[in-house]
């Protein structure tokens, strides 16, 4: 058995009812047990989007945060950066025109 798993970006694909209660079993199967990493770029207040439920989202943040170390980041994402930097300019932002 893995000894850490990584649940990256949490909320990106959205989930049905049965998801969403399979995400929050194996969350709590986890919990005390094995390490979880998450990412997400939603703040905890929107993550009932994501159970589809207050409740379910509360006890899933509870049990996340109970023994975490909570790192919160900011800024440009590195990726939308990168993507920008390397896109090729279009006719017009050439001077160029048709």
């Amino acid at each position: 058995m893995w000894s850490s798993t990584f649940l990256d970006e949490l909320g990106y694909v959205p989930l049905d009812k049965v998801g969403a209660d399979l995400l929050f079993g194996f969350i709590s199967q986890r919990y005390e047990r094995r390490s979880l990493v998450v990412t997400t770029n939603l703040p905890f207040a929107r993550w009932s989007e994501v159970f589809l439920d207050p409740t379910a989202a509360a006890a899933v943040i509870d049990r996340i945060i109970h023994h975490a170390t909570v790192l919160q980041t900011s800024g440009s994402s590195f990726r939308l950066e990168a993507a920008k930097r390397n896109q090729a300019p279009t006719a017009d932002e050439e001077g160029e025109t048709r």
